[in-house]
């Protein structure tokens, strides 16, 4: 009966000893779910980036022309204004129409950001 007893105890002691760890399944499942979390966030970063700035060149788009509007309506200079669009940069410039002067300055270059937007139609508004 005294053997019964001291096995009995040490299967209890062994039994309570191996469940105390989480098992390699478990362990996978919850860093497939923490992989799974991590890229849907970063996704959602991503384009939530992308979004802000092209919604920052429309703004500088649309501050330009508007700019170039005011000032012929204003008849600064008494010239015709325009905004003239490259692939890299903006440039306000007042005159009938754009020629490359170097050093005018008159003109404000203000510098695009070709990964955000891509110029096609029309280049020059006067």
């Amino acid at each position: 009966m005294k053997l019964l007893k001291i096995s009995a105890i040490r299967s209890k002691t062994c039994t309570a000893v191996g469940s105390a760890g989480f098992t390699l399944i478990e362990i996978l499942v919850l860093t497939a779910i923490i992989t799974t979390f991590a890229g849907m966030g970063l996704f959602f970063t991503l384009d939530s980036y992308r979004g802000s700035l092209f919604r920052s060149e429309v703004s500088i788009i649309v501050n330009l022309l508007q700019k170039a509007r005011n000032q012929a309506m204003n008849n600064v200079g008494q010239t015709p204004h325009g905004v003239k669009f490259e692939s890299n940069e903006y440039i306000l410039f007042h005159r009938d129409s754009y020629l490359p002067i170097p050093s005018d300055p008159t003109d404000e270059v203000i510098l695009a950001n070709p990964s955000v937007v891509s110029v096609t139609g029309l280049l020059e508004v006067v």
